[in-house]
């Protein structure tokens, strides 16, 4: 696909790389449907709704996409009882609805299965924490919060509001949940997954101003940006136990988690630029988006130089990089 917008985003950049995915993603269940046919009864409609739609590009909540993933697992582990009900399960998906779904993870509110979504979140087994309900007192003023966000993006940046607008669908309000000894100074202000894909986690417990929340709504965008460019073989070719010193965590990390971290940072300084571009920021907003340029920069050199010295990049990922 073309590259060209990817530091210039719009409609037509969201709308190219939400293509890029959906067919990806449809050529998988092509297969996955195909493989399946001859030990299990397909459920009606199963082929007719799903890949169709993917082909003709709609909009998919982050649900098909875990559900994809966990049919996967289920298929290889010959868990046949429950490949057949996570097809009936991806047989009664719906395209997500127009606009933006803004939800949480309590299960009586969450439109989906929570566990089924939520896990994917968490990349590492090893994680310090997982991600559970939020406290619903915090709830009403993160809600405005993000809708505050959304619309200086809109005014200021109408480009990278445009291409958001395409690829999210799912705002998921969490809190995290520790779930073993250790230093939890890293937190979270949000987290994406290409196993939930268009969703993003933001997480209560964090009181970031308007500006802060449009930096992590931009941060998390650009994590989707890469996954809808290069969904099956990511963008570099280096193996888990290549880890290397990263600019947005404490620990070492693998090259493909550097990479994303250094594609967000300079999604992260333009977004800033094109907010204080635009002449529409206050004194006080305009110092913030400052100030998160001024943070992001040196860490994206640093994450630049790791990648260019040891990153052996896919070819998605050379031309993104």
């Amino acid at each position: 696909m073309d590259t060209s917008s990817l530091f210039a985003p719009d409609r037509q950049s969201g709308q190219r790389l939400r293509t890029s995915i959906n067919q990806s993603f449809a050529s998988s269940f092509e297969h996955i449907f195909e493989a399946c046919r001859p030990h299990l009864d397909l459920p009606e409609g199963l082929t007719s709704g799903v890949v169709p739609r993917l082909r003709n590009n709609s909009r998919e909540s982050p649900y098909l996409y875990s559900l994809h993933f966990r049919l996967i697992d289920a298929i290889q582990e010959d868990r046949l009882d429950e490949v057949a009900t996570l097809l009936q399960a991806i047989a009664k998906t719906s395209p997500a609805t127009t606009g933006l779904v803004v939800t949480d993870l309590r299960p009586d509110i969450f439109p989906w299965d929570v566990n089924t979504v939520s896990g994917y979140f968490s990349a590492e087994d090893d994680a310090i924490y997982r991600y559970c309900a939020p406290y619903e007192t915090e709830l009403p003023e993160r809600r405005a919060q993000v809708t505050t966000a959304l619309e200086l993006l809109r005014v200021a940046a109408p480009g990278l509001h445009s291409e958001f607008d395409e690829l999210i669908t799912t705002i998921i309000f969490a809190q995290r949940e520790q779930t073993q000894a250790g230093d939890q100074t890293d937190g979270f202000g949000g987290a994406s997954a290409l196993r939930a894909f268009g969703g993003i986690l933001l997480n209560v417990e964090i009181e970031p101003t308007v500006v802060d929340c449009a930096a992590s709504l931009v941060h998390e965008q650009a994590h989707n940006v890469l996954f809808a460019l290069s969904p099956m073989e990511g963008v570099v070719e280096n193996g888990e136990e290549e880890r290397f010193s990263s600019p947005l965590r404490y620990d070492a990390r693998p090259l493909e988690g550097i990479f994303h971290a250094t594609f967000v940072l300079a999604r992260m300084v333009y977004g800033m630029d094109m907010l204080r571009g635009s002449g529409l920021l206050s004194d006080e907003y305009d110092k913030a988006a400052s100030m998160i340029q001024k943070e992001c920069a040196p860490l994206f050199f640093d994450g630049l130089k790791t990648v260019h010295d040891h990153a052996r990049c896919t070819p998605h990922g050379t031309l993104a990089m």
